[in-house]
């Protein structure tokens, strides 16, 4: 068997002066992917968590053949 595959993804982050951040983008339905954000130094806050036990995916889905999840968050 050759090397793992890799674990894809990509975003894009958009932050308004108002503080909504809007991302978009995709990753490999495993393993967990998050997205923090911490203003000035404050409490993080959780923009984004991808949990593969909850969405039924395993190590598998990182082969290419699998799909990659889409995301579009405004927070």
């Amino acid at each position: 068997m050759g090397a793992p595959p890799n674990i894809d993804y990509s975003y894009s982050l958009n932050i308004q002066k108002s503080g909504v951040t809007y991302i978009s983008g995709s990753h490999d339905q495993y393993p967990w992917h998050e997205i923090y954000r911490s203003d000035n130094g404050g409490t993080w806050k959780t923009l984004y968590q991808f949990d593969p036990d909850v969405a039924g995916t395993n190590v598998n889905y990182l082969f290419p053949w699998y799909p990659n999840k889409k995301i579009a968050v405004g927070k």
